[in-house]
């Protein structure tokens, strides 16, 4: 890292960040290994209609329905990641696909956008609702692991640095 950054006592830049590739795989691995929070809760506002996906047939939420979602399941699913209990980070440069889910592009990295893999590069199926927070999260605790950090809020917060 400090051979990429340029000012050891300043905050990195993105396109710093930007070069820290294996870093941000490490992260991105991490936080699919260990979802926070391991499970999301969400109501349809609307009726929406789900697509087929591993069950095989589609499902309709009526608005107002809550749903909830077990993001640690899907990050540990075989249907989902090749080999999901074993920590890859470099399994996000890599295609993964999977026939018998109807409807899902599967993972193709080349269509990543940002800093972080993200649901574009899963031809627009669910890949993580919170994995941009979690990223942003994870960075900030990156950031501040190595460098001094003042709160926005006025208090001063002791780091590493």
């Amino acid at each position: 890292m400090d051979a990429l950054v340029a000012d050891p006592n300043g905050v990195p830049t993105v396109e710093e960040i930007r070069k820290l590739e294996r870093t941000r795989l490490c992260l991105a691995e991490g936080m699919r290994m260990y979802p926070a929070p391991p499970i999301l809760i969400r109501r349809a506002l609307e009726d929406v209609t789900l697509p087929a996906g591993g069950m095989g047939r589609e499902i309709t939420l009526k608005k107002g329905t809550d749903c909830f979602i077990a993001v640690w399941n899907l990050h540990r699913s075989p249907d989902l990641w090749d080999e999901p209990d074993k920590f890859d980070p470099m399994r996000f440069k890599r295609p993964f696909n999977n026939e018998s889910i109807e409807g899902w592009g599967g993972l193709q990295p080349e269509l990543f956008t940002g800093l972080y893999p993200n649901e574009n590069a899963t031809g627009e199926f669910l890949f993580c609702i919170g994995i941009r927070t979690g990223n942003c999260t994870e960075t900030a605790c990156f950031v501040c692991d190595r460098f001094r950090v003042r709160s926005l809020w006025g208090r001063s917060t002791a780091v590493r640095g």
